[in-house]
């Protein structure tokens, strides 16, 4: 578990336990349900590093009631109370391969296709009765699965798991963790739309930074014209950004040493005054979650680096799918990017709208068979890129007027 993903758990508990409702002092009680279709050890690692992650985080859970729900099939639902150090230990999943062989003995598969399939039929209906039954007064309810019985058809968990959806229930799929209101807003046929937004220049604003870090690492070794690149290079990932350099400023220009220098004195500014957000940013994600608009990010950035900067800045929770310039081999203006983030949300190009800054980022939306949403940073749009354009915005508080006005 990664230190993005570790606070990503954190702060959802936080929320959880700081409910109206929630956690009073005293023996706090908890239920992990483990889903048995997951490999041993992947799931004796991701309980493990769930456990030892609440512990650092909180002397809460040092105090705690924790019911291990093994979901192994609808006929085999093993319930036991065990200390917070056997899940972290592995010890709670000893009986793992017998309880296996049970359910597939049950089953009658021979040896072979046993072999093939991990455990039996599951169902939510069955999940919800043995958490009602049982659990009804955890104040925490983590769910490690696979996806295919939860995460991936959201439809039925609203349906089945409603009573613990509500801030209470929190999903680990693998990497990729959710809360059970998250989940319920996800339903593409209640949403309003659905809304990707570019990153750099839309929601932080890190373009300005890193032109000035350019302009001042390329004087440190001669070159005092670098402007063309520098904004020709806006909404590119690095691999294209190499390219468009070498390509104006020819073969002998430095490029690692100056990206190198400009890395460090943006690093330097961001660390000295912060990662300013753009006006508007906080208040237009809030309106889209609450009229239950999909909200997802295409940004030209490693997708590592975006995960950092969003949780930093307190807003990761707001998407639901994160798209990172190493995922595509060529980026904006190229409609990859926004092609695959569209076909990770489950929706057409042409019913989705991307908020962009650059002229790439407009070419690239609009490429894709996007409705283009435009509030220009350091770039003003030309009369071609207006033309790519469902609307050119000053602000975010004017895209948020615009999207409320057009979905009466």
């Amino acid at each position: 578990m990664n230190i993005v993903q570790q606070k990503q758990l954190k702060n959802m508990v936080e929320r959880i336990l700081h409910a109206p409702g929630g956690y009073a002092g005293g023996i706090l009680e908890m239920a992990l349900v483990c889903d048995y279709h997951i490999p041993q050890q992947e799931l004796t690692e991701i309980a493990g590093e769930i456990v030892s992650t609440l512990k650092k985080h909180s002397e809460v859970f040092r105090n705690v009631r924790l019911n291990v729900i093994k979901w192994i099939d609808d006929s085999l639902i093993v319930k036991e109370l065990a200390p917070m150090a056997y899940v972290q230990m592995g010890s709670v999943f000893q009986d793992y391969f017998r309880l296996v062989e049970q359910t597939t003995d049950m089953l009658g598969l021979t040896k072979v296709a046993r072999d093939l399939v991990v455990t039996g039929p599951k169902s939510l209906q069955e999940l919800t009765r043995q958490l009602k039954l049982f659990y009804a007064r955890s104040k925490l309810i983590i769910v490690v699965t696979d996806g295919n019985y939860c995460v991936g058809n959201v439809k039925k968990v609203k349906e089945h798991l409603q009573p613990f959806l509500h801030r209470r229930m929190m999903f680990v799929q693998g990497v990729e963790m959710f809360t059970g209101t998250q989940l319920m807003m996800n339903l593409t046929q209640e949403t309003k739309g659905t809304v990707i937004f570019d990153m750099d220049g839309v929601i932080f604003d890190t373009e300005s930074i890193y032109a000035k870090g350019w302009m001042e690492a390329a004087k440190e070794y001669g070159y005092d014209d670098i402007k063309e690149a520098v904004l020709g290079a806006i909404g590119r990932n690095a691999a294209d950004t190499r390219a468009l350099f070498m390509e104006l400023m020819g073969p002998e220009y430095p490029y690692d040493d100056v990206w190198n220098r400009a890395v460090v004195l943006a690093k330097e500014s961001i660390a000295r005054d912060g990662l300013p957000m753009m006006k508007g940013v906080r208040e237009l994600l809030d309106y889209l979650q609450r009229n239950n608009y999909r909200i997802g990010l295409a940004s030209s950035t490693r997708k590592g680096r975006v995960l950092e900067q969003l949780q930093d800045a307190g807003i990761l929770d707001y998407f639901q799918i994160v798209v990172g310039g190493d995922m595509v081999e060529h980026s904006k203006p190229n409609p990859e990017i926004y092609l695959l983030a569209c076909k990770e949300m489950g929706v057409k190009p042409e019913e989705a709208y991307a908020i962009e800054d650059s002229p790439n980022g407009i070419r690239a939306a609009h490429g894709a068979g996007m409705k283009a949403l435009m509030v220009p940073d350091m770039i003003a749009p030309t009369e071609e890129i207006k033309g790519l354009c469902t609307g050119v915005f000053e602000n975010l508080f004017a895209v948020r007027d615009y999207l409320s006005e057009d979905v009466k």
